[in-house]
């Protein structure tokens, strides 16, 4: 039996499955220590338990653990929903052209619209990063069509085209994307303030 099988077969106990509800709710409350405290009393590693311990590290700032985890996660359970997670750790640790390479090969997955587009997001960043804004804005650009019910990952993706807008110099489209966005969820970042920012 292939490790990733006998890891499936893996049950938490109860005793575990309490520390790992512990440190769910530490984590949604933004106490990232106590989490990771929390997760490092479980003893049997299920994909959850690696996913969070991953997601933990990435919010502590600590990319390089988190890529750690992230990479055996993926290689272990063939999971790809959080490789998004795992390009923005590489373009952290400046490593960005390694970012841009796997927005391209979950392009190539059939993964979820969610997944792919926040890896085009993180994409987006590094090409801009590297002073490539031109390539960046083409690749969200296809993104920007509007929509009368959108996802949180379609304001996501406005918003980050409206950033590179604006660092292009063409505020007219940023103002007018920034406003979309504060359209639908006011509470985004700061697109309502950007908009107004912008004239």
């Amino acid at each position: 039996m292939s490790e990733s099988a006998y890891r499936a077969k893996l049950e938490l106990s109860p005793r575990d499955s309490g520390y790992l509800d512990r440190a769910k709710r530490a984590y949604l409350d933004d106490r990232y220590s106590e989490a990771l405290n929390w997760l490092k009393k479980i003893s049997c590693e299920t994909l959850e338990v690696i996913e969070l311990k991953a997601l933990t590290l990435y919010r502590m700032s600590r990319y390089k653990q988190a890529l750690n985890v992230l990479v055996s996660l993926r290689e272990s359970w063939n999971y790809f929903d959080q490789m998004p997670v795992e390009a923005d750790c590489l373009r952290a640790l400046g490593r960005l052209n390694e970012a841009i390479e796997i927005y391209k090969m979950l392009a190539k997955k059939g993964v979820s619209k969610e997944v792919l587009s926040e890896a085009r997001i993180v994409a987006a960043k590094a090409l801009s990063e590297l002073g490539k804004l031109k390539e960046a804005i083409e690749l969200m650009e296809p993104t920007k069509r509007y929509l009368t019910n959108p996802k949180y990952y379609h304001l996501r993706q406005w918003y980050v085209l409206a950033d590179l807008y604006e660092q292009a110099g063409d505020f007219a489209q940023a103002r007018a994307l920034f406003k979309r966005v504060a359209e639908f969820d006011s509470t985004l970042a700061d697109a309502k303030y950007r908009a107004r920012g912008l004239g």
